[in-house]
């Protein structure tokens, strides 16, 4: 979570989108970190973030192809190539 915090100051980004996932059936310590990343995530509010955003992650891959063919659109995100296939 320190990386998240620190990334949020050195960056100011306006939006953060991340990808959520609510696998309820495994309980254990990942299950228990992971809605922890997840509050902590959405904590960065106080740090200046205006949006915070979740993606559930058996909709990721429609919104990605929704977002490289134009159908859709974010305000403010911007496509950007990267490693691979960007």
């Amino acid at each position: 979570m320190a990386f998240l915090v620190e990334q949020v100051k050195e960056l100011k980004p306006d939006t953060i989108l991340y990808e959520h996932t609510n696998y309820i059936n495994l309980k254990g310590k990942d299950m228990t970190s992971l809605f922890k990343l997840f509050g902590g995530i959405e904590s960065l509010i106080y740090l200046g973030v205006e949006k915070i955003k979740s993606v559930p992650v058996n909709q990721v891959k429609t919104l990605k192809d929704k977002l490289f063919k134009g159908t859709q659109q974010i305000p403010g995100l911007e496509f950007a190539k990267g490693r691979g296939k960007g």
